[in-house]
């Protein structure tokens, strides 16, 4: 087996390992292990990581964002101040820096509402996308046998049913439709068999 990790595991290395080692033993019959669960358990922890990673990115950023603000807020707080004390003559230059102090707030904060949303959007597309990639997940390990189907334009689910020969009932347990009646152009259907 030159080229094979028989300790480490790799490729099929393993498995056919155990089957030799048992045959050897006198025990009849080999057992294959799958790393299926496991390997998607992996996928989606390594999404969770992902998603967590960029939600603390953001919230650096918005965090830096709300301390330029406060900057800005004891900026404009000190100018006026000065401007009580100021002369007449003194007061036109301190009240334009005001006004840019005031729009540079005015955009900070925009930015950091525009930040806020973005990020709400992006993590809740992102967890829609975990989540049905979840059903689906618990979709296959609830059913031994069956397949997907995307919704086609005027597609209905008896339809989808008769095409597959099971019922209604069956697909909308398969797929925990709350409203049988409203099922979506492209939306993936489980069809157990």
């Amino acid at each position: 087996m030159a080229g094979w990790d028989v300790a480490g595991g790799r490729g099929l290395a393993r498995p056919a390992a155990l089957c030799v080692a048992a045959m050897a033993i006198g025990l009849s019959g080999c057992v294959t292990f799958s790393n299926y669960g496991r390997d998607r358990e992996m996928r989606e922890e390594a999404e969770k990581t992902a998603i967590r990673q960029e939600f603390r990115r953001l919230e650096g950023r918005i965090e830096g964002l709300e301390m330029e603000r406060d900057g800005l807020r004891r900026d404009l707080d000190a100018l006026r101040d000065q401007l009580t004390r100021l002369s007449q003559s003194q007061t036109r230059l301190v009240q334009e820096r005001f006004v840019e102090l005031e729009q540079a707030l005015k955009a900070g904060e925009a930015a950091r509402e525009k930040d806020k949303q973005a990020l709400a959007e992006q993590l809740g597309s992102q967890m829609a996308k975990l989540i049905e990639d979840l059903r689906k997940a618990q979709a296959e390990t609830r059913h031994e046998r069956g397949c997907w189907h995307d919704v086609k334009t005027g597609e209905t689910l008896s339809e989808i049913a008769t095409a597959y020969k099971v019922t209604v009932g069956v697909i909308i347990q398969a797929n925990d439709l709350k409203d049988p009646d409203r099922v979506k152009v492209g939306q993936r259907l489980f069809i157990p068999q």
